[in-house]
């Protein structure tokens, strides 16, 4: 049951590789904030693969406010690109 585990943790840290690569190239600031708020899901789920390989339940706690921090940074990250050039908020009506 390891070797799944480990499959994982190597197919998670491919993916955040390639997350990296589109913050990286863009090209537009949609696709960084998605790369982003995909980047902090795959950490997450990082954390609590190796937290269950190495039967470690303190790093698998750490993972639940990181996914809190992560919901807000994405929240926040929407309302920055809500904003219109001038400085108005846009309605959603």
């Amino acid at each position: 049951m390891i070797w799944v585990i480990e499959l994982t943790l190597i197919l998670l840290s491919i993916s955040a590789a390639l997350s990296i690569v589109r913050v990286a190239i863009g090209p537009t600031v949609f696709d960084r904030a998605v790369a982003l708020d995909l980047l902090s899901g795959i950490g997450i789920s990082w954390i609590a693969c190796y937290a269950a390989r190495h039967r470690d339940e303190a790093l698998a706690d750490a993972a639940i406010p990181l996914a809190a921090i992560a919901a807000i940074g994405t929240a926040a990250i929407g309302l920055f690109i809500a904003r219109r050039p001038n400085g108005e908020r846009r309605t959603w009506k």
